[in-house]
């Protein structure tokens, strides 16, 4: 959950940097790290902005919709984060 949270730190500081390159790398792990956790969709969405910033630099368009995903990601961290501290 730490690693987690500083990728997603780290992704949200290289939107805000539009540093199209350093967030690829991001979503990147992102995507592995839902994906070894069998959060599909999660993982599917992290992939789809991996692939697409792989060919495109952010833009008007892309970087609201990314932004939107990590704030989504956030939600879903502090949940797990919740229910971890239940146990």
């Amino acid at each position: 959950v730490d690693t987690l949270l500083v990728d997603l730190d780290n992704a949200q500081m290289a939107l805000d940097k539009k540093d199209t390159s350093c967030l690829v790398s991001l979503l990147h792990r992102l995507n592995g790290s839902f994906a070894s956790v069998r959060a599909g969709a999660l993982s599917a969405a992290c992939s789809e902005w991996e692939v697409t910033l792989s060919t495109e630099a952010l833009n008007v368009t892309s970087a609201p919709a990314v932004q939107s995903l990590l704030e989504r990601l956030y939600s879903v961290l502090l949940a797990l984060r919740g229910a971890l501290s239940e146990e």
